[in-house]
């Protein structure tokens, strides 16, 4: 879980073709995102998610993409430009260690990011914190039963079991669900509560 996605290859992630093949609008309706909410896109990468995500909680909610890349996130900053975009900001963040206010995010998103990620249980720990309690925390990525292309190399890449373990280790309720995209898991979980003394 060492790759890190090549910001000199971002355009690639942007390319037209890739909303053909992955379809955002009808993959963020399984979100069931509603208007008025904050929403955390957490690795954003270049912004590939952001205006859908916009989309679905305007016109008073907000969505935060942060990345640990700045290259990503200046990239991000001009797609969302020439997209017509205002309710989003962008915000630069560490692995395990995000700026944000306890219980700050009705809804945080992982998108093909959890196997990048060096300290997982730490990183996912800090996504329970800023989550609200009855927040919800989805997360896709590439499932290790296929191999490429697209994505990462398959010893790199997760199973939907391995990454429920993760997050089970950093305190959540785990459902996996059928993905709504090819050669991918697709997880909801949310906070547990804590135990009463």
């Amino acid at each position: 879980m060492t790759h890190k996605y090549d910001p000199g290859a971002a355009d690639r992630l942007l390319r037209p073709e890739r909303a053909e093949e992955e379809r955002p609008r009808v993959l963020l309706k399984t979100l069931d995102l509603q208007d008025g909410q904050i929403v955390l896109d957490l690795g954003c990468g270049p912004g590939f998610y952001l205006p859908y995500l916009a989309e679905q909680v305007a016109p008073t909610g907000w969505v935060v993409g942060a990345d640990l890349q700045k290259e990503m996130l200046t990239i991000a900053q001009q797609h969302l430009k020439a997209s017509g975009i205002h309710n989003v900001c962008l915000v630069q963040v560490g692995e395990a260690s995000l700026p944000f206010p306890d219980h700050t995010f009705d809804v945080v998103t992982l998108a093909h990011t959890l196997h990048e990620l060096h300290h997982p249980v730490e990183s996912l720990k800090e996504v329970r914190r800023v989550l609200a309690p009855q927040g919800i925390f989805w997360i896709w990525d590439w499932d290790r039963a296929y191999s490429g292309p697209p994505g990462p190399p398959q010893e790199e890449r997760l199973s939907p079991e391995e990454a429920k373990q993760l997050l089970l280790e950093a305190g959540f309720h785990v459902e996996i669900h059928s993905s709504p995209l090819p050669a991918r898991f697709f997880i909801r979980a949310v906070p547990k509560k804590p135990k009463k003394p």
